[in-house]
């Protein structure tokens, strides 16, 4: 939820009425597509991707952030006509990482990206702002952690109040992103409700 925490404050843009806002980790890779490179024509996306791209060195598996920064920009590369080794190299010139020259072309041929294993959604959309705004009123956010690198971010809400919390739990499913919804104390030893939810974006 990071890339999507620094686009809550921009003004949305306009999407078609009939346009996905989503789609869940098992869609078709076209829908994950579409969204995705919508997103990749936010500017402040794609800034949000290199920063994080950038950060972190490379292990046995890159980070999620950084196979998705080099995914997006091998396919814009690769519409500019460069070759393999040119996609690569200019890839690899931006964040001191990039795909081995057999899963570049996994990626740019669809047959498997780093796009097949998460939830996607339209950024911009006003779900987005919603469930980051309650995270940061009566919540908290963390990164999670696969083999060095982050993989995605733990959302979690806490509130007593029914229609706020069936309010979350909506914006989270139209965005594609399951909940798991518990009963807690707090220090006090008062009963409130917590509502968890992962994202890579």
């Amino acid at each position: 939820m990071r890339a999507a925490a620094d686009n809550m404050a921009r003004p949305p843009t306009s999407t078609a009425v009939d346009e996905p806002i989503a789609a869940p980790q098992g869609a078709p890779l076209e829908l994950k597509l579409k969204i995705m490179l919508r997103n990749w024509s936010y500017q402040e996306l794609k800034e949000v991707l290199y920063r994080e791209a950038r950060e972190g060195s490379d292990h046995r598996e890159a980070g999620v952030y950084k196979r998705l920064y080099a995914y997006l920009k091998a396919l814009e590369l690769r519409s500019q006509s460069l070759s393999y080794s040119e996609v690569r190299g200019a890839i690899k010139g931006e964040i001191g990482y990039a795909p081995s020259k057999g899963e570049l072309s996994e990626w740019l041929r669809g047959i498997h990206t780093p796009l097949g294993r998460i939830t996607v959604f339209d950024v911009h959309a006003p779900e987005v702002g919603l469930i980051m705004g309650l995270i940061l009123s009566d919540g908290n956010e963390r990164q999670c952690y696969r083999h060095g690198h982050v993989a995605d971010a733990r959302g979690e809400f806490y509130n007593t109040d029914e229609n706020l919390l069936r309010t979350f739990e909506q914006a989270c499913h139209k965005l594609g992103l399951s909940t798991y919804k518990r009963p807690d104390k707090s220090p006090l030893n008062l009963e409130y409700w917590r509502i968890e939810t992962t994202s890579a974006l």
